[in-house]
């Protein structure tokens, strides 16, 4: 009994100190536990709640070209582009051609943007890939924010008439093949090659230049908090204070082949195989050429006779 009773006091003597460490411990893991799975719900509870609070909006933090569209609809965020980015305030382009320059505004060549297609790219932030991507989009937009180029389209036919008019202006045409007579010796002319306004790469042009100068869709670089002025939902942004230089674009214009070879084929042909001899034709006598023949006056040729009466002849072109 006594050796029991000895046993007995030495394990109590022993596990004493482990439960006094382990028992505060283990109320620490617990309490770690508990809070770190409360704070797991609590941010399920305030994801899920903010998902469904933007279920038919546009997560907050993005933006159309600076204009904010998160906590809207798509409807609304439509109606606010359109009143903050209207025709009046579209940027202006400078088309540059040689030693001249024409300035005009995005509205009278009929460029829109195609917000449209901007919105649907608004709408996929934070809605693509896995969830935590989603997660990690909806988390970067609230804090850094995410700006999206709508696309910009020159109408072609609105575009056409003010293009068409600075065609006219800047053009050198083609200079054909010609063969002039000068007395008896023939002058011929080589053909030049010219240039025109080509008007769908011109066009095509202004809108690679626009969405250059206004730049693509991009992740803000810094906590929205800190640009306050980035807040200011009232006015729109101006995009481009100064206009953007677009060198115009030519192509070639060759002389046609048909009248290079009627070119050709009058400088083989001798000088005289277009006129033909009237005998005895002075200035005051009436032609003797048929009614209908050119009316166009004869071609004197002096030191010539004609040849079957050696008489004074007066020579009319054929």
């Amino acid at each position: 009994m006594v050796y029991n009773q000895l046993m007995v006091d030495t394990h109590d003597t022993v596990t004493a100190p482990r439960r006094a460490i382990w028992l505060p411990l283990q109320r620490a893991l617990l309490s770690l536990l508990l809070t770190a799975l409360l704070s797991l719900a609590a941010f399920g509870g305030l994801t899920l709640a903010y998902q469904s609070a933007h279920a038919q909006q546009y997560y907050r933090g993005v933006t159309i070209h600076g204009t904010h569209v998160g906590g809207l609809t798509r409807a609304e965020a439509l109606q606010l582009l359109r009143e903050q980015h209207s025709a009046s305030q579209m940027p202006y382009v400078t088309l540059e051609s040689v030693g001249a320059t024409w300035t005009l505004s995005l509205e009278a060549l009929g460029g829109v943007f195609d917000w449209d297609t901007a919105l649907d790219q608004a709408w996929a932030i934070g809605r693509t890939g896995s969830w935590q991507a989603r997660l990690r989009a909806q988390a970067r937009a609230l804090w850094y924010g995410y700006d999206v180029a709508a696309p910009l389209e020159v109408s072609q036919g609105l575009s056409l008439e003010p293009l068409r008019r600075i065609a006219r202006q800047s053009a050198q045409p083609a200079t054909s093949a010609n063969v002039d007579l000068a007395g008896l010796s023939v002058v011929a002319q080589t053909s030049e090659a010219g240039y025109e306004l080509d008007l769908t790469a011109t066009r095509q042009a202004i809108e690679q230049a626009i969405a250059r100068a206004l730049g693509g869709s991009s992740w803000g670089q810094e906590p929205r908090l800190l640009a306050l002025d980035r807040w200011n939902l009232s006015t729109a942004p101006l995009l481009l204070p100064e206009p953007v230089l677009v060198p115009l674009v030519f192509r070639d214009v060759q002389a046609s082949l048909s009248d290079l070879a009627d070119a050709q084929a009058r400088q083989r042909s001798p000088p005289m195989a277009a006129f033909s001899a009237r005998c005895g034709i002075g200035p005051s006598t009436k032609p003797p050429w048929p009614p209908g023949s050119p009316s166009t006056p004869p071609i004197r040729l002096r030191g010539l006779a004609c040849p079957s009466c050696w008489t004074r002849a007066v020579w009319m072109r054929t």
